[in-house]
């Protein structure tokens, strides 16, 4: 995962591109999965699907209605305005949270929703084994 830049809408061409939509892309989803109180949604909504709908758009190459809305979400919880486009504070904000998970993830490898899946499966096999 690389720092996250201003300007990463779809509606608008990006000075690196898909690059850095993708790179978006990837950061939501593992915040949606790792640190889901980094986002406020007006109406409740099953953070799984969102992330899987958001890896949808990224295996497409476009930057839509999932990824603006998690989007949207993070800058209510970081007291953005919810333009649902990467200025310069939502980029600031998001990777100053991303920071915080350098001691904790390795942020040079790809991030996986499947993988993460699997490990909370094996997760919940091995607490029911344990009773």
């Amino acid at each position: 995962m690389h720092p996250i830049t201003s300007s990463s809408s779809g509606d608008r061409p990006h000075k690196d591109g898909l690059e850095a939509v993708s790179n978006l892309q990837e950061a939501l989803v593992f915040l949606l999965l790792k640190d889901p109180a980094q986002f406020v949604f007006s109406d409740a909504v099953d953070v799984l699907k969102l992330g899987q709908q958001v890896e949808r758009e990224a295996a497409l190459g476009t930057f839509g209605s999932a990824t603006t809305e998690v989007l949207k979400g993070f800058q209510r919880a970081s007291e953005l305005e919810d333009s649902g486009e990467v200025d310069e504070w939502t980029a600031y904000s998001m990777n100053a949270v991303l920071l915080r998970w350098v001691f904790t993830y390795n942020p040079f490898q790809r991030f996986d929703l499947a993988s993460a899946r699997q490990q909370e499966a094996l997760s919940a096999k091995e607490k029911a084994a344990r009773f």
